[in-house]
Parts: structure tokens; C-alpha cells; sequence
């Protein structure tokens, strides 16, 4: 008996496209959060039309994601088994960096309220009425608040991932309880959303994901015309790479120190004083870009 399965991409992402997909989803985990928010204070429509917004969401990314075929082959003796199908990766990658907030605070809320109540009131996609949860008194998820972005906050996860085609049930069952006026029921399935985002840590990866927080504080910070700290974050960037290859094989070691090396000219480049021009900041904005881009193929998520 043999047996053979072979996975072939029909499509992929350039650049800008993975990263606006990023964007998307972690957009979706910020309606999530401030649904839950407008459930806390029984505000139907508020909560409703966060979860719109999130199934709006959902339908991008799933017309965005790329297409794989799979192709699977059995066979034992002169019986022969062959199939073909055409199935969409809709487990996406999350960099938080891209987004101007943090996603950490609610989605670690969430967890943890789960870990204390043993994950007991599990939402499914039936409707059916939940466990008491978190609507009759503030949860720590509802109070977590949408901070701005501070270097390394989110360095206790280097990678992110959401399941969308999950996140789709639970957004629907969320809007079906609260069509219901079942608000504990609606505040466990969005919940579940923020449970199933899929945290892992790979202490080699850490200095990557340094550098990326870096490039994207940098970008932010040449489009304000703060070219002084632009100049500070990029070096960080320069450093955490420089970690980075110490640590890497010879082969990989050698690309990222010719990235680093380049960011640490640019930095070292960069006026002392005033501000630069539009262009130059659009410029600045489309090179660091590049680098993040390079920084997300090394760290294997591309």
C-alpha cells in the first residue's frame, strides 16, 4: 500500500499584500475586543456592528488568502484511490507591529480568563445558551485597554496566528446570541475568537521580531519627521539583528548581515537635524518596508 499527498500553490502574495492581510486580521481581533466591550454594557447594536465589521473583515481575508491544490493518491494492490482539491490557507499570520496598538493586552486577558474558569463555557456555533461568563461583572478582557505600542511588549510571542475560518463561527454565533438578547452566550463566543489565536514562542526568532517593532517604530517616526528617532530606532533594529546573526547558521548568519549592515548605513546617513521632505519620508517608508519584508522571509512566516 502506498500512499502520496502533494500540496501545489495556485497563487501567492507579494509583499504589501501579506502585510495588509496582517492588517486585516489583526483589525478583526480589534472588533472582537471592543464587542465584547459593548456586550459588557449591553449595547446591542454598538456590539453588532463590531462583529459586521469583523465578518467583513473575515471576507477579505478569505478572498485574499491564496489558493494551494491538493492532490492525494492511494493505492493498495490494483485499487487505486485519487482525489483533487482546492482549499484555501486560512491560518494567518499576525505581525502586531503593524498595527498603531496593541492586541497583546486582550487576547492574553482572554486566555487567562479561561485558564482560571478551565475553559468550562466553550461557545459552539449551535447557539446554544452558554455558561455565565464574563457579562455580569467587568472581565479582564473588556478592561484591557487599547494601549499604544511600547518596544517589546509583544516580544513573549514571535508568532501569531488566527484561525479565520474559526473566528467566522464563533463572529456568527456571537451575532446570533445577541439577536437573541442572549448576552453571556455572545460575550463566550467572541471569547473563543481571542482563545483560538494561536500564540508561539522561538527564542532564536526573539531578535527578528526586535528588529521588526524597531523598523516599524522607525517608519512612524521618519513620516512624523522625527528623524532623530527614527535614526535611535533603526540602530535598535541594526542591533537586534546583529544578535541575531551571532546566533544563526553561517548561511543565514551571512544574509542577515548584509541586511543589518545596510540599515546601520542608512541610519548612520540620516541628518542630525530637521525635518525631511514628504518625499524623503515616503521614500524612508518604502526602504524600511523592504527591510521588514526580508526580516519576515528570514523568520520563516512569509
Amino acid at each position: 500500500m502506498t500512499a502520496d499527498v502533494q500540496v501545489t500553490p495556485q497563487d501567492q502574495l507579494n509583499e504589501e499584500e501579506r502585510r495588509a492581510l496582517s492588517l486585516a486580521a489583526g483589525r478583526l481581533l480589534k472588533h472582537v475586543h471592543q464587542a465584547r466591550q459593548a456586550v459588557e454594557q449591553q449595547q446591542k447594536q454598538a456590539a453588532i456592528r463590531h462583529i459586521d465589521q469583523g465578518l467583513t473583515l473575515v471576507r477579505i481575508i478569505e478572498d485574499a488568502v491564496p489558493t494551494y491544490q491538493v492532490t492525494a493518491r492511494i493505492q493498495a494492490g490494483d485499487t487505486t484511490y485519487e482525489d483533487q482539491e482546492q482549499v484555501k490557507q486560512l491560518m494567518v499570520p499576525i505581525y502586531a507591529e503593524l498595527e498603531k496598538v496593541t492586541l497583546m493586552a486582550p487576547l492574553m486577558a482572554a486566555k487567562k480568563e479561561a485558564a482560571r474558569s478551565g475553559d468550562a463555557a466553550h461557545p459552539s456555533s449551535s447557539g446554544k445558551q452558554a455558561q455565565p461568563s464574563s457579562a455580569a461583572q467587568p472581565s479582564p478582557s473588556s478592561q484591557a485597554a487599547m494601549t499604544p505600542v511600547v518596544p517589546g511588549v509583544e516580544a513573549h510571542s514571535t508568532r501569531i496566528m488566527l484561525d479565520v475560518s474559526a473566528a467566522e463561527e464563533h463572529l456568527q454565533a456571537a451575532k446570533r446570541a445577541l439577536n437573541e438578547d442572549r448576552y453571556e452566550a455572545a460575550d463566550g463566543a467572541l471569547a473563543a475568537v481571542q482563545r483560538g489565536v494561536n500564540f508561539a514562542f522561538v527564542e532564536v526568532d526573539l531578535p527578528l521580531l526586535r528588529a521588526r517593532e524597531n523598523l516599524m517604530l522607525a517608519k512612524t517616526h521618519m513620516q512624523a519627521g522625527e528623524v532623530q528617532d527614527a535614526r535611535m530606532t533603526l540602530e535598535a533594529a541594526s542591533q537586534a539583528l546583529e544578535t541575531y546573526a551571532q546566533r544563526a547558521d553561517k548561511s543565514r548568519a551571512s544574509q542577515v548581515q548584509g541586511l543589518q549592515q545596510e540599515i546601520e548605513n542608512y541610519a548612520q546617513q540620516l541628518p542630525q537635524q530637521g525635518q525631511p521632505t514628504r518625499r524623503k519620508s515616503r521614500q524612508a517608508a518604502e526602504q524600511i518596508d523592504e527591510w521588514w519584508d526580508r526580516i519576515v522571509q528570514l523568520s520563516g512566516q512569509a
